[in-house]
């Protein structure tokens, strides 16, 4: 059987049940996914690494207690698991860098960053891993916010602004953020057996449209006592979001100029701000109020 669904506007057929994401009507998929047989390497290798290659018009993946991921023309994704890889191992990385790939490929914009939105302001929030993406995202969805995108941001350019398409409605908390915002995780799966990160349901306070971007916002840590925010030149705008762009090693040569033209244009239309936080301490509230600070 095959199910439906879609994820950053896009549908998506696959062979097995995505219940995280938004079953879509059946209908001429964007995205085709299928289990089958791949090949070791590429005929044509632009670019490689020991877990993957490139070329112009696919990328393999080869991951470890996970199997290998062939993504064509942004249009399949063909997939071979290892034997008794469990169907949450293999969505891990089909709704990650799978997916990440095929926006590469139909030359999306595609950044590493939460967004969420509330009225007319719909915010981008980019960070290092463990700088409190996901945890900031939560805590102002506490106070009304609704998620897009939890952690990889597709980014569509029309009429002359920039949108944020939607991706599913789940956030994943490791379990320290998880008892700071007081969210009961201990019935919900972890991301992966041997880590403390639990996928989190946000089911009604999931915004299932794409939104105009208002507001892009780099969290960064730093050995200080107390939040503060600073405005950043035109250049380091420009380098936050060539930093925070999804999977660039994957990048071709003419994927690599297209994501520094898009990116060129994003700070043109959207202003790039830094928020800096105690790496020591528990900052979630000083983060929370500059964000609504700079709302307001």
């Amino acid at each position: 059987m095959i199910h439906y669904y879609r994820i950053f506007d896009l549908v998506i057929s696959t062979p097995f049940v995505c219940s995280e994401l938004i079953e879509a009507i059946p209908q001429q998929a964007d995205v085709v996914i299928d289990y089958g047989h791949i090949a070791n390497d590429l005929s044509i290798i632009e670019k490689q690494k020991l877990k993957w290659q490139v070329n112009k018009n696919q990328v393999l993946l080869k991951i470890p207690d996970a199997g290998k991921y062939l993504i064509e023309n942004g249009e399949t994704i063909t997939i071979e698991p290892e034997e008794n890889t469990s169907l949450d191992i293999i969505k891990l990385f089909l709704l990650g860098s799978a997916l990440g790939a095929i926006q590469h490929q139909r030359q999306r914009l595609t950044l590493h960053a939460s967004a969420f939105t509330k009225c007319d302001h719909t915010i981008l929030l980019c960070g290092q891993s463990g700088a409190g993406k996901s945890t900031t995202a939560n805590a102002l969805i506490q106070q009304g916010f609704q998620l897009l995108s939890d952690d990889l941001a597709v980014i569509d350019f029309l009429d002359g602004d920039a949108f944020v398409t939607p991706a599913y409605p789940q956030s994943k908390l490791w379990q320290d953020a998880a008892e700071k915002l007081s969210i009961e995780y201990k019935n919900f799966h972890r991301v992966r057996d041997e880590l403390d990160k639990y996928r989190i349901p946000i089911n009604n306070n999931f915004c299932n449209r794409p939104k105009k971007i208002t507001h892009i916002i780099n969290l960064q840590l730093s050995d200080i006592e107390l939040a503060k925010i600073n405005s950043l030149t035109v250049f380091e705008q420009l380098g936050v979001l060539k930093i925070h762009s999804y999977r660039k090693k994957y990048f071709t040569l003419e994927q690599a100029q297209g994501n520094f033209q898009a990116c060129a244009a994003l700070v043109d239309l959207v202003p790039v701000t830094q928020i800096t936080r105690p790496q020591l301490t528990n900052s979630l509230k000083q983060v929370a109020e500059l964000i609504i600070q700079q709302l307001t």
